[in-house]
């Protein structure tokens, strides 16, 4: 999904839970449309943010995705709850 939005020419922020110098050979393949940060920043800063792995969902800045729109590729088991429903829930205790 990154390479896709560079090479439309959209600025993209990376992030994950291991920190943005991880990410340095990625951010460097991809060129400059594209830097590392931490996911907070990327929360705060994004339009759109896409949230991976399933398992890390939890660690997700809630309050500063308020009103963004996530998307989380992680397949949901029949019946459970999605990953936005689980967020929502934790942010409205």
């Amino acid at each position: 999904m990154a390479r896709l939005a560079v090479s439309a020419g959209l600025d993209i922020l990376l992030s994950n839970s291991r920190g943005p110098e991880t990410l340095t050979d990625l951010v460097g393949d991809l060129g400059g449309h594209a830097r590392a940060t931490t996911p907070a920043e990327a929360a705060c800063a994004g339009d759109l943010v896409v949230a991976i792995p399933l398992k890390a969902y939890d660690q997700l800045p809630v309050d500063a995705l308020a009103h963004k729109t996530c998307l989380a590729p992680s397949p949901t088991p029949a019946g459970a709850t999605t990953t936005s429903e689980d967020r929502q829930e934790t942010r409205a205790r």
